[in-house]
């Protein structure tokens, strides 16, 4: 399956996800649905009236354990929704500092991976529309908020808390993202 993400309220489709899905039956029209995603999420603030320009992109891999309803059990509508439990497979973080500075600006980039906390929890929840073999629909996936996302970026990092808009936001914990979602079904 393929789908298409979207980060924030921005309405840019420019962060795909990729699920691969599993469902069993636990009572009527009640189903446990399982799989993997892979997740991108990130932003790009090239505004630097109060830090700096930073552009940032995370890789998640989750594991969806969700509750299916198949309204009416006629296969037309799902709803689903449940936990799922991200694990930071890459993080990539590039910031542009040129405050007061008459020389050219700090540059820095690199893979921040290994100064970020590596497992988040978030809420899942989405709607399919079902025809034949085919869906479509949508999801929103939601982190619980207050995870931290920083582990020691502080002091291996080019920038400090004050020229740093992702020290100074305190990481990217709280994102949402909204995304519509089309596929095929195997049986």
């Amino acid at each position: 399956n393929v789908f298409l993400g979207q980060e924030g309220a921005f309405m840019k489709f420019n962060y795909p996800v990729f699920d691969a899905e599993y469902q069993t039956r636990v009572i009527g029209s009640f189903n446990f649905t399982t799989g993997i995603s892979v997740v991108t999420a990130g932003y790009n603030a090239t505004d630097d009236s109060f830090s700096s320009a930073s552009k940032f992109t995370a890789t998640y891999i989750g594991v969806p354990l969700m509750a299916r309803w198949n309204a009416g059990n006629k296969n037309y509508f799902y709803f689903d929704f449940g936990m799922m439990p991200l694990y930071l497979a890459r993080a990539h973080l590039k910031e542009s500092y040129d405050k007061y500075s008459n020389n050219d600006p700090v540059v820095v980039e690199g893979d921040i991976s290994r100064y970020s906390n590596r497992f988040y929890y978030a809420f899942r929840f989405q709607m399919l529309a079902l025809m034949n073999r085919f869906y479509a629909g949508f999801y929103f996936i939601e982190p619980s908020r207050g995870q931290s996302t920083l582990h020691g970026l502080d002091g291996h990092w080019g920038l400090n808390s004050q020229q740093s808009t992702y020290l100074l936001s305190n990481g990217f914990a709280d994102f949402s993202i909204i995304g519509l979602k089309v596929g095929t079904r195997i049986k």
